[in-house]
């Protein structure tokens, strides 16, 4: 079965892999479409619109936190 990680999301904030070939990471499936999709960010907690939105696509759970209200959504 094919893994995916986006490259962005092995980085540190200089752009510099954080990771070699072998190493291990947590990361959570976001996507089984095609393979599993995973994220280090939504593991993290940081997790991007488009991620969410693949998780909703295709039933994957996610847990949050509720920091605020806005009015009006």
């Amino acid at each position: 079965m094919r893994r995916r990680v986006e490259i962005d999301e092995l980085k540190d904030a200089d752009g510099n892999l954080e990771f070699a070939v072998g190493d291990r990471m947590q990361a959570v499936v976001v996507s089984t479409a095609g393979g599993l999709t995973l994220s280090r960010k939504l593991a993290r907690g940081a997790a991007t619109a488009r991620q969410l939105e693949d998780a909703f696509h295709t039933g994957l759970p996610v847990e949050g936190k509720v920091e605020r209200a806005v009015k009006g959504g």
